[in-house]
């Protein structure tokens, strides 16, 4: 993940599935592009972590390998 300019913000829970109120990140306009192509997910444990892949659920995306520190 680049996001060396972070000017776009991403609702981490889609608008259109009642996140318009809930958690946001700041995203360069690639990563944003790549998170709404589901290429790029975003989890809460006791910290924000990312995972690039392949276009995938994000259901199956959670039970993947590979999530790193945001």
């Amino acid at each position: 993940m680049c996001c060396e300019y972070p000017t776009e913000r991403h609702h981490i829970v889609r608008r259109s599935q009642g996140g318009a109120d809930g958690p946001v990140i700041d995203l360069c306009r690639d990563c944003h592009h790549e998170a709404h192509q589901m290429r790029l997910h975003f989890r809460w444990t006791d910290r924000w972590e990312y995972l690039a892949t392949v276009p995938m659920k994000y259901e199956r995306a959670l039970e993947a390998q590979g999530w790193r520190d945001l």
